[in-house]
C-alpha cells in the first residue's frame, strides 16, 4: 500500500493537470475523495473523465465540475476532452497525469488520446 501511495504523490507532483477517470456505470463507486483532496490540497487542476459512456443508457447527471463523457474503445468524446484540456491550460504546455481504480479506463483513454 505505501507503494501505490507513494505512486499517486508522484504523479500529482509531477502533473499540471490531473484527470481522475471514472466508469460511466459507477460514478460515485469509482471516485476517490482521498485522491481528489490530495490534488486540490497541491493546488493543481482536476478534469473529471467519466469513461465507458457508451455502455450506459442514460448520462446520470453528476455534479462534477469539470467533466467530460468518453468512450476510449469507440473514441467518443475525446475531441471535447483535447478541447477541455487546452481550455485548462490556457495553451500552455502542461503535464497530464492519469489517475484512477483499476478497470476503469486508463490506459484506453491514454491510448485513445
Amino acid at each position: 500500500m505505501a507503494r501505490f501511495w507513494h505512486h499517486v504523490k508522484q504523479v500529482i507532483y509531477e502533473a499540471d493537470i490531473l484527470i481522475e477517470v471514472l466508469d460511466a456505470r459507477h460514478i460515485k463507486e469509482t471516485r476517490n475523495p482521498e485522491i481528489e483532496e490530495k490534488v486540490l490540497e497541491a493546488g493543481k487542476k482536476l478534469l473529471y473523465v467519466i469513461n465507458k459512456s457508451d455502455l450506459v443508457k442514460t448520462k446520470k447527471f453528476v455534479n462534477l465540475k469539470p467533466s467530460v463523457y468518453v468512450s476510449s474503445t469507440q473514441k467518443l468524446g475525446t475531441t471535447i476532452l483535447l478541447k477541455k484540456i487546452l481550455e485548462l491550460s490556457r495553451g500552455e504546455p502542461v503535464i497530464i497525469g492519469v489517475l484512477g481504480y483499476p478497470n476503469v479506463g486508463k490506459s484506453s483513454l491514454i491510448n485513445a488520446l
